[in-house]
């Protein structure tokens, strides 16, 4: 029924998410990309939100910075986490201030 998917905790242990994703704090509908950083919302797309989000440029190259150096992403979280401003930048901001890179393709 459109619009009503919600997260599903099997994505937790499937290969082809568990390495990025996790459930959204306080919102058992959405997902999370832990590299991106990005929340996804499978309510009317389900599972093909997940597979459309991993499609992405950026999370492509996140994922492949991951593998080839995966300290650095972990520094990101460490001061994305201790980082209070972060909600009040865009979400374009905060990639381009933790060196991330531009979402844009």
């Amino acid at each position: 029924m459109p619009g009503s998917c919600v997260f599903n905790d099997n994505w937790l242990v499937t290969p082809e998410y568990c390495q990025w994703v996790a459930r959204v704090q306080g919102d058992y509908r959405k997902a999370r990309c832990k590299l991106c950083l990005k929340d996804i919302d499978p309510a009317k797309m389900g599972e093909c939100a997940l597979k459309s989000h991993a499609k992405g440029a950026k999370h492509i190259q996140l994922l492949k910075m991951r593998h080839s150096d995966p300290g650095v992403l972990r520094i990101r979280d460490v001061l994305v986490s201790a980082s209070p401003s972060r909600s009040s930048m865009t979400e374009s901001e905060q990639y381009s201030h933790y060196g991330v890179g531009d979402r844009r393709p």
